[in-house]
């Protein structure tokens, strides 16, 4: 591997790993096998293998979900009880591989492949319908994460002559805030789902709303007429410290029964004796509402991702990985 490393490899990604469905004769141009989910690509590879000595590459002409069809015939004749199919992609070696020495003749080589980027699998992608608002998706899942660790950064200009007193000029007038994203999928589909979110932000491009799924505000009022635009909750000092700065105006009201409404707060006033605050909102729920039927009302926050990256952990063959980003926050 050292001698050959400025050279292009075929990778095999093992967690798309799959059975043979029945034996592969020499001369074979067939290879049935299940594609739903995996990484195979028209144009692309895959490897018949039994064990490191055993073992073929063949390239994809067409694939369907039951098989895949191949540009040339098998060299050699697989059984399916003990051959495995794995799809592959072209890649090469990072610059440095680190070696770790056990003893005199045990070694553990560490290897960071970087995988020929235009190869964007296209048949494990799976279309999902996301709600949207104001012109953008909404990301319903929420975070794995156990501890969701936020940073807000407020940007202050400071103007020093060193011969006087300093200036100071806030920059913004509301907060950044960065927070890390974990997304554990279920199966395949689920994987499929999130790959295909992912890949249609285009890294930084792209922006979704995403619920805070936190108690943010509490109704104090009986209910919320069918017609009304305004609502009381209870004073979490919103009107003084947050409205002021825009920083936090979307909402997603959550009903028991799953149904969802997202509002945009037009306005906010504190009570004279500052037992609750009136919220303005750009439209009716159009439903009478009752305060025993909602579940939460969160802030929505319109996000990117921090960089043009994001890490897929994988758990097991089934489809359960563990997707980790890094968002910050944006405006319309």
């Amino acid at each position: 591997m050292i001698g050959w490393q400025a050279r292009v490899f075929a990778v095999p990604e093992w967690f798309d790993q799959s059975v043979l469905l029945s034996n592969v004769a020499l001369g074979a141009t067939v290879v049935p096998v299940s594609t739903v989910g995996k990484d195979y690509d028209i144009g692309g590879y895959a490897i018949l293998w039994q064990n490191e000595f055993n073992c073929e590459i063949v390239d994809i002409d067409t694939i369907t979900t039951t098989q895949l069809n191949l540009v040339r015939p098998t060299n050699s004749a697989w059984n399916a009880n003990t051959t495995r199919v794995v799809p592959a992609r072209l890649g090469r070696i990072n610059n440095n591989i680190n070696v770790k020495l056990i003893t005199k003749t045990l070694q553990i080589p560490t290897v960071n492949w970087e995988l020929n980027p235009a190869q964007q699998s296209a048949n494990r992608l799976v279309s999902e319908s996301l709600p949207t608002y104001r012109s953008y998706p909404i990301q319903l899942r929420k975070t794995n994460a156990l501890e969701d660790q936020q940073t807000f950064t407020h940007k202050v200009a400071v103007a020093d002559s060193r011969t006087g007193v300093k200036y100071y000029d806030a920059q913004s007038k509301a907060h950044r805030r960065e927070q890390p994203y974990s997304i554990v999928t279920r199966n395949r589909t689920d994987l499929g789902q999130v790959l295909n979110f992912l890949y249609s932000l285009k890294g930084q491009f792209g922006a979704f709303w995403l619920p805070t799924w936190e108690f943010d505000m509490q109704l104090d009022q009986a209910s919320i007429a069918s017609n009304a635009s305004t609502f009381n909750i209870k004073n979490i000092g919103y009107a003084r410290y947050r409205y002021a700065t825009q920083s936090q105006i979307d909402i997603m009201i959550l009903l028991n029964n799953g149904t969802k409404y997202y509002r945009r707060i037009t306005g906010a006033t504190e009570a004279v004796d500052g037992s609750y605050e009136t919220i303005n909102i750009d439209s009716s729920l159009g439903v009478l509402v009752n305060a025993t039927d909602i579940n939460r009302i969160s802030f929505l926050k319109l996000v990117r991702l921090e960089s043009d990256k994001f890490s897929m952990t994988w758990q097991n063959l089934l489809g359960v990985a563990v997707f980790d980003v890094n968002l910050k926050d944006t405006n319309e």
